[in-house]
């Protein structure tokens, strides 16, 4: 009871505080505050479905705490399946595909009374801009995450030949200032002998 009493005391707060700013709401399931910004013609995510959303968060002063957007990284989400903040479960479903709006998410709905580490503080209210890109089932978000992991060994090959090319020009370039002399392994090791022994090898 005293968890739907805070529930209806911090709706009311937002609504007052959407009311006062003129900024367009509707009433979802449970109370949640959502606006459309741009009806999409595609379908809507279900509970067990996977959404596939652009998203950036703000608190109510407009400060943005997280944005997929900045980082050019879509978000991939299980819909219904409680991994993500109460307001994302229910909110998600609203969306169609192609549309954009606004999700209007209290504390308790959000992260409560516990926060998100150093980002998002204890009893916030949070504004989530959200764009709906694709829904996936189970064997398209397999397919989906399977190419994402290819995507990143690729990038990781690539970075750690940038990084070999790098280091093994740095060598070089020590070993022609130096005048010792260095030789060179079939898989590319250099050593210098300091000192020749007469033991066996």
């Amino acid at each position: 009871m005293l968890s739907l009493f805070l529930l209806s005391c911090a709706m009311a707060f937002l609504e007052d505080y959407l009311n006062k700013r003129s900024l367009p709401f509707e009433k979802g399931p449970e109370g949640l505050l959502f606006h459309i910004e741009r009806e999409g013609d595609g379908v809507k995510p279900q509970s067990g479905q996977f959404a596939k959303v652009h998203y950036t968060g703000k608190f109510l002063d407009g400060r943005v705490f997280d944005s997929s957007v900045e980082r050019n990284e879509p978000f991939v989400v299980p819909v219904g399946q409680q991994q993500v903040i109460r307001g994302w479960d229910i909110g998600l479903t609203l969306f169609a595909v192609g549309s954009k709006g606004l999700l209007y998410i209290p504390p308790e709905l959000g992260y409560g009374t516990r926060g998100a580490g150093n980002v998002i503080p204890p009893n916030a209210s949070l504004v989530f801009e959200i764009e709906m890109l694709e829904v996936m089932d189970q064997e398209a978000y397999e397919k989906h995450q399977a190419e994402e992991n290819a995507k990143q060994e690729q990038a990781l090959r690539e970075y750690l030949e940038r990084q070999m090319e790098t280091d093994f020009r740095l060598i070089k370039t020590h070993m022609e200032k130096s005048e010792k002399k260095f030789e060179m392994t079939d898989n590319g090791l250099f050593y210098h002998v300091a000192q020749e022994g007469i033991g066996p090898q």
